[in-house]
């Protein structure tokens, strides 16, 4: 009323008698006359909830996303190591070292159809069993 502030905004909330929240953005603008005296206040009044849930659920979904990023992990297919602590360590000593896996050999059917194709005109001609 001082002439400090024309207008202003806020989102506010509101607990609705059936017990569901309502955010609104009020916008309040005060109409002065032409010597300066305060006339009168304009109130606009927006639901904005919807807006809301939707903010929060993408800042969920975000936060989703930088959890499961920091799982992922780096893994060289040329080297078939994987990144851990800035080390490269081999696929079988992840397994072993970090997982805790108990590991035994074993060929796929692709596996064994290239050892045998790598191994065509030699006297070997299946991999050797432990």
């Amino acid at each position: 009323m001082r002439g400090e502030i024309e207008t202003y905004q806020m989102e506010k909330r509101y607990f609705h008698k059936n017990g569901l929240i309502v955010w609104i953005h009020l916008s309040v603008s005060l109409v002065r006359a032409d010597d300066s005296a305060p006339l009168f206040f304009i109130a606009q009044i927006k639901n904005i909830t919807d807006r809301k849930k939707t903010e929060e659920e993408l800042r969920k979904a975000v936060a989703e996303i930088e959890k499961l990023r920091s799982g992922l992990l780096k893994i060289c297919a040329w080297t078939k190591q994987i990144e851990v602590n800035g080390r490269w360590v081999p696929v079988d000593e992840f397994l072993r070292d970090f997982l805790q896996l108990k590991l035994t050999h074993g060929i796929s059917d692709r596996g064994l159809a290239l050892y045998e194709r790598q191994c065509k005109g030699t006297e070997r001609s299946r991999p050797p069993k432990d």
